[in-house]
């Protein structure tokens, strides 16, 4: 009796492996695609260079040549500047701007900037 039960219950799983593999659920004609046949490519215009437009992108501002300022009105309008606004354009600046403009400034300053030691001690 167990020898017929282990061999129904291999049938019935048999039958119900090959049924749900081929037969269930049928496949529509819909459904039915695959890679037989015609590839179906979405084709479209290239992006340009100019369809890119970055945010803070100073190349496409506005502003020509002759609205910029010279580097000596920079300057005027820098010296005219608070010492607030001097601070917030130098923490605007990056590092690499930031140790530039100290690399300009005479050893004496940076000493005075860095409080190292006083104009008075130097001498």
């Amino acid at each position: 009796m167990n020898k017929k039960l282990i061999i129904g219950i291999i049938a019935l799983a048999v039958i119900a492996i090959i049924y749900f593999a081929f037969i269930y659920p049928p496949a529509s004609e819909d459904d039915a695609l695959g890679t037989i046949g015609a590839v179906k490519k979405h084709r479209d215009t290239q992006i340009t260079d100019s369809d890119v437009i970055l945010e803070g992108d100073e190349t496409k501002s506005d502003y020509t040549e002759e609205h910029m300022l010279s580097v000596e009105e920079m300057a005027a309008l820098f010296e005219k500047a608070s010492i607030q606004e001097k601070i917030s354009l130098m923490n605007e600046a990056s590092i690499y701007e930031r140790a530039s403009i100290l690399d300009r400034v005479s050893l004496q300053k940076r000493l005075t900037i860095f409080r190292f030691a006083s104009p008075l001690e130097m001498d």
